[in-house]
């Protein structure tokens, strides 16, 4: 008797059909148990209420293959809270993470995604990664929000969309002459060659590249306050400005400048700080060179004027001015001599001319801080290195508070950081192969903690790399985000000012200080 109920019940529903009574035609279906054609009838001709009754069946039956249509049906009339329902019911995370991708509800498909509590397989991860974090990318740098798009980039596996991003938008800043910005994403760039070369165990093949553009961040960040000068004002003090130009005319060596940097601006700020600062023989160097470029109009005469003018000041900078390398102990001229005749050469300039060992600058006033970069034995593991610095040295007070003596004689006195120093200087060829000073156990064990500062490695497979303050009075800060250093004071104030690093642009600074 029941299997004439149904064949009655699907009579009455044909019936329904053909006299167009699509609403009375789908319910008979249902109570004949064919609910599949009842939701095909209901999303063909939609009936008053039709809605309504597909939410109805939804909540009655459990079949997927009924859900499903009746999901397309809800999505095809745009109604996606009620697809939502249905991809609840039958758990298939995948759909709703592509409704809400649709819709742009990030904010909970980021929270579906990432939910610890989901047991998704790999592979329905890595279609979550491109699902979600692709779309969710782009979106994110359409309203420019670099910053996150960059890593949702990164979660999606698109590092070539990740790098192609970084590099448009360095374009944009340099032609638009916003250089901290450019500095800013040359350094995310690097960043994000080295991440690259991490994952593909290539680290080796990308370090010429990568120091590449970590230094075109350093020139552009500089070049941002030569830049100022041009301003109607600007509060940097000429020795700032002196020294951002003296880093920017080493660093450039005799390579061409790069897009967007003035080479012309550099000199013209170096002649006039030059000259302020007592450095009249580094300022007629400066002219001359201006006076070999085709100048803006505007300059021409002053800058003719002010190369006339500067040969009746004494030829010779002041003694006062010219940098000492905290490593050699040697003097150095404001202006490394390789930097004129370094055409086509890679090589970063702002280094002694004695040894060879670089700068160390604090990437606020630019001025040369008294730090010397060493590095363990290749034996020595970091953690190693780190535990032996720790220890509690056997004199600690026979150099407290004192400058550090820089000497060459062989005096049993001596600390063995200064020979460790000695030792190096001998074993290298010249100032064009420098070479870290190399320290053995017995002289981690000799260091002081509070002098000495650790960038930790950037990647797995990478050393850390280590300086010891010269001049332990001086206090400075080290910024782990970039590995840039800076006065303490300096540095704790743009911090407090600006809320994140100056160079970086990391929110969350950290220990700043010595290990």
């Amino acid at each position: 008797q029941s299997v004439d109920s149904t064949e009655l019940t699907r009579k009455q529903a044909e019936w329904a059909e053909e006299t167009s009574d699509w609403s009375a035609a789908a319910d008979l279906q249902v109570s004949a148990g064919n609910a599949l054609q009842a939701v095909r009838l209901l999303h063909e001709h939609k009936p008053d209420g039709w809605i309504e009754k597909l939410s109805l069946i939804v909540r009655q039956v459990t079949a997927e293959d009924v859900l499903r249509q009746c999901a397309r049906a809800f999505l095809a009339n745009g109604d996606d809270e009620r697809a939502k329902e249905v991809y609840v019911k039958l758990d298939d995370v995948e759909s709703l993470l592509g409704l809400y991708v649709r819709k742009q509800d990030w904010e909970a498909a980021l929270k579906l995604a990432e939910d610890p509590s989901g047991t998704f397989s790999e592979e329905t991860r890595a279609k979550f990664d491109e699902a979600l974090y692709l779309p969710y990318a782009e979106w994110l740098a359409v309203h420019d929000r670099f910053d996150e798009a960059l890593e949702a980039y990164r979660k999606s596996g698109r590092e070539d969309r990740a790098a192609r991003m970084v590099q448009e938008l360095t374009f944009n800043a340099v032609v638009e002459s916003r250089f901290k910005d450019a500095s800013y994403y040359y350094w995310l760039l690097a960043s994000e060659t080295l991440r690259v070369a991490a994952k593909k165990d290539n680290l080796q093949k990308v370090m010429s590249t990568y120091t590449e553009q970590l230094h075109r961040a350093d020139l552009y960040y500089a070049y941002a306050h030569v830049e100022d000068f041009f301003l109607p004002y600007t509060p940097l003090r000429p020795e700032v400005l002196f020294q951002c130009a003296r880093f920017l005319i080493n660093g450039l060596g005799g390579k061409e400048a790069p897009f967007g940097i003035s080479r012309a601006k550099i000199l013209y700020t170096l002649a006039k700080q030059a000259k302020t600062c007592g450095a009249f023989k580094l300022a007629r160097y400066a002219y001359d060179k201006l006076l070999r470029m085709k100048l803006p109009d505007a300059w021409r005469d002053e800058v003719d004027v002010e190369a006339l003018t500067i040969h009746a000041a004494p030829l010779r900078d002041k003694s006062d001015l010219l940098p000492v390398c905290y490593r050699c102990g040697a003097s150095n001229a404001l202006l490394n001599p390789a930097s004129s005749h370094s055409q086509g050469s890679s090589v970063h300039r702002d280094v002694c001319t004695s040894c060879g060992h670089p700068f160390v600058r604090s990437f606020l006033n630019f001025e040369v801080l008294p730090l010397i970069e060493f590095v363990p034995e290749a034996s020595i593991s970091d953690e190693e290195a780190l535990d032996l610095i720790k220890e509690f040295p056997e004199d600690k007070n026979s150099g407290e508070g004192k400058e550090a003596d820089v000497v060459f004689d062989d005096d049993d006195d001596e600390d063995r950081f200064t020979r460790a120093i000695n030792d190096t200087l001998q074993a290298q060829a010249g100032a064009d192969e420098y070479k870290p000073v190399t320290v053995d156990a017995e002289t981690l064990r000799s260091l002081y903690r509070a002098e000495v500062f650790c960038c930790k490695p950037r990647q797995q497979g990478l050393r850390a790399t280590y300086y010891k303050s010269a001049i332990p009075d001086v206090h400075m800060a080290l910024s782990q985000s970039c590995h840039r250093f800076f006065h303490e004071d300096d540095f704790e104030y743009a911090v407090l000012k600006e809320g994140r690093c100056p160079y970086s642009r990391a929110k969350d600074v950290g220990d700043f200080g010595t290990v």
